[in-house]
């Protein structure tokens, strides 16, 4: 049987070879200590280059250990939400849109596409889904810088809704609209007299199909989902 030593994944070559080129062999029959005072003793500066070397390794492994753990907690912080939008969520609704019209103000500034106070308050303000809330945004639109304002309001929302009863959702919460049909018949408040709906109605003047028809299919299809959330909520009850 020959004996070879494996240090760090590497052979190294039979230390027991004789000058003559023949191995020696342990002579089993002999005790523990006479075999090993037989065997030549190991370079002490190679073993210690080879311990010098794993250590080398092992430092080389923590830092590329510890390298991937700076990226992980830089990658952690970068999407560790901001405290303000952790308390967004609990925020009346009228305070979050505030705050999002002044922040849409603020990149606006930087953009160079700047925004008014008076967009800034009636934005605030929609969807308007009280009568509190209308009556106090048709006392605004009396003046005629906030009704410049509405104006610019309406036809954004015409770019991005493209449709008059897009946009007539984005200014009346259906609740309200439960209010009001188109002329005010049957109980019900007009519409059609409302400043809002003044200022939309000119916004899509060059529209070719009925404006007035668009207008009572709004009203009848808030007035649906209206009924279907009233109905959901007693269901509920």
């Amino acid at each position: 049987m020959e004996f070879s030593f494996i240090i760090d994944g590497e052979e190294e070559p039979d230390i027991s070879q004789a000058n003559a080129g023949g191995s020696r062999r342990f002579d089993v029959s002999q005790p523990f200590l006479d075999r090993m005072a037989t065997q030549p003793a190991m370079d002490n500066d190679s073993a210690l280059q080879q311990i010098l070397a794993a250590l080398g390794r092992v430092e080389s492994r923590q830092e590329e250990i510890l390298r991937r753990l700076s990226s992980v907690e830089s990658a952690l912080a970068e999407k560790m939400p901001e405290r303000c939008e952790v308390q967004a969520p609990g925020q009346l609704l009228r305070e979050c849109k505030v705050l999002s019209a002044k922040t849409h103000r603020s990149v606006s500034r930087i953009t160079g596409d700047l925004v008014s106070e008076e967009q800034t308050l009636l934005q605030s303000l929609l969807p308007m889904s009280s009568e509190e809330t209308l009556l106090k945004v048709e006392e605004h639109l009396q003046n005629k810088a906030h009704a410049d304002a509405m104006a610019g309001i309406i036809i954004q929302l015409k770019t991005s809704r493209c449709t008059l009863e897009k946009v007539l959702q984005s200014l009346f919460s259906d609740e309200l609209v439960w209010l009001y049909n188109f002329d005010g018949k049957a109980g019900k408040k007009a519409l059609i007299k409302l400043k809002p709906v003044d200022l939309v109605l000119a916004a899509f003047a060059s529209m070719h199909t009925d404006k007035i028809l668009a207008i009572k299919h709004y009203v009848v299809l808030s007035h649906n989902r209206y009924k279907h959330v009233r109905k959901k909520c007693q269901n509920s009850n």
